[in-house]
Formats: C-alpha cells, structure tokens, sequence
C-alpha cells in the first residue's frame, strides 16, 4: 500500500491540491480531465512522492520524449537497465512489432513506432509504480487491446499504474480500474472508473452530459 499525503504540486503559478489516501498495490489509475487542468503536473508530483519510497525513482513517460539524437531502442532498454528488470516480456516487442526496429536511430522511425518503444522501455523498467502520460498518443486502434493486456498481466504481478488518458471508452474497458478527474484545482472527482464516468457531476469537468450503456457485456460511454 502507498501512502499519498495531503500535498499541493505547484507548475509556475498553478497549484493542484491532492488530499491524503492510500493506493493499494496492483490498482490502475486513470487520471483525465480538460486541456490544462493539471494532468501531467499531477503525475510527475505523483512519481516524485512515491520514488521517496522505492529503492530507485518512480518512472514518468512524458506525453513529449525527446532523446537524445543518434539513440536507438536497445540504447533506452540498456539506459533504463531492463536486463535485470522482473517485468522484462520480449514478447511485447513482438506484439508491438518493433523487434526490428530496436537498433534504428529513433529519429528515423515514425511516431508511433517510437510510441510503442517508448512504452515497452517504461513497461520493462524493473520499479513497480510506473506514470505514463498520454499513452495512447500516435498508436493506431489495433494496438489499445495489446497495450491493455501487458497493463492487465502487470497489475496481477502487483505494479501501480497512473495513467493520464483521454480516451474514457478504453479506461471503461478496465473492468477494476479507478478514474481520478482533475478540475477546479484538485481530483474533484474519484472511485471505481464506472461509477465516476457516470457520475452527473462529471458535467462540472467536461461541461458534457453522459451515460453509460452496456452492450453485449461491453460498456460504452455516450455523449449525450
């Protein structure tokens, strides 16, 4: 279980209150709100916290990487020591089709061929809380359900996961998953990913009204 004490993260002149709580191990944590609401501040405040706590940092992935040029994907797997890494799943690049790719400059190759080696060197890293900003940036549909397999196979090994998304449809597709929406700044809402993306108040946020429907077992938000 890790402790997250009453704190204000401050970026310039905005601040972001977050209240006391405790986060058990294998939770996953959608963190979505509006452009500027805080997002990104509230995760790398978030890894910052808890790296107090772990033999070595938190890792944040930031939704805007810059390596340094002439790095390829193998230099980032040495540089974030995965050898050694519990979690190392080769089987990941495989899915992600990057295998081949690992030993190009990363400059030469596609955003979203970076997104995905940038995601398998944070997924690989040997610390068990992991921040991913944005996630799902440049990657096409195909790869959401691979993505979300390898994040159900971590958390049964007990990892936390925060994850900033805006894609609420596939936090709803996490069946145990707990959504944190930042606004007004401060998590204005929180709980079970379900219960908060139907919560009436989510118009505070959004200035959207919405439902949930479930079809063939699957559920769905709507935009009303």
């Amino acid at each position: 279980m890790f402790q997250i004490p009453k704190i204000e993260f401050q970026n310039g002149a905005f601040r972001l209150q977050v209240v006391a709580q405790s986060i058990p191990f294998g939770s996953l944590v959608f963190i979505c709100g509006p452009n500027g609401s805080g997002k990104s501040t509230l995760l790398k405040g978030l890894s910052n916290i808890l790296s107090a706590s772990l033999p070595k940092e938190a890792l944040y992935l930031s939704s805007q990487f810059y390596p340094q040029e002439g790095l390829c994907g193998k230099d980032l797997l040495d540089l974030y020591e995965v050898h050694t890494s519990p979690f190392l799943d080769l089987g990941l690049l495989e899915e992600f089709k990057i295998e081949s790719l690992m030993l190009h400059p990363l400059e030469s190759l596609s955003s979203g061929e970076r997104q995905k080696i940038y995601l398998a060197c944070a997924l690989f890293h040997k610390n068990p809380v992991i921040a991913l900003d944005e996630p799902l940036n440049f990657l096409d549909l195909s790869y959401f359900k691979i993505l979300k397999k390898y994040l159900l196979k971590y958390l049964s090994q007990g990892r936390i996961f925060f994850i900033s998304n805006h894609d609420l449809n596939w936090s709803l597709s996490f069946k145990d998953s707990q959504t944190w929406v930042v606004f007004q700044n401060q998590i204005g809402l929180q709980g079970q990913t379900s219960e908060v993306l139907s919560d009436v108040r989510l118009k505070n946020a959004f200035a959207i009204d919405t439902k949930i429907l479930t079809l063939d077992n699957q559920r769905f938000l709507i935009v009303e």
